[in-house]
């Protein structure tokens, strides 16, 4: 009896660890929790769950360009997602950013492997892609969204 409940508490241990450096890593780094939603977007897409793409994005009032990218979508594999500060100064023209303080807007060089039937859609073709995902957020207390992606 002593050895399982001794078994317990060290894997209650590990668990309480790990979930508290997971915590520490996503809330400390505003960049690694942005990281996270373009992650969890691409799960979305693997998954064609047009609801969670739609509620990791800025609400613009049109899922069109999204049903045209889960139309016909196979799979799609993340490769890679890199912070890009240049693309912010891009970002920051458009007249979109007006309504963000420079501090809440980031951008993230993404690439993905997207496998499509035989006919490409309005925006995606099967392949390599790289898309710019600039995310931005009310404040420092708000959750990231994806604003735009080019």
């Amino acid at each position: 009896m002593k050895k399982s409940s001794t078994l317990g508490l060290v894997f209650l241990t590990v668990v309480a660890i790990t979930v508290l450096a997971t915590y520490d890593r996503v809330e400390g780094d505003e960049s690694t929790s942005a990281e996270a939603v373009i992650q969890e977007y691409y799960n979305g897409l693997s998954n064609k769950d047009l609801a969670v793409l739609q509620a990791l994005q800025v609400n613009l009032g049109n899922n069109f360009l999204e049903e045209q990218i889960l139309d016909g979508l196979n799979n799609v594999e993340l490769l890679s997602i890199e912070e890009n500060n240049k693309a912010i100064d891009w970002y920051v023209r458009q007249e979109q950013a007006n309504d963000y303080a420079p501090e809440n807007i980031l951008a993230f060089e993404v690439k993905a492997d997207f496998d499509y039937q035989s006919y490409t859609t309005l925006y995606y073709m099967s392949g390599i892609q790289k898309r710019t995902y600039f995310l931005v957020r009310e404040s420092e207390n708000s959750p990231w969204l994806i604003a735009y992606i080019n």
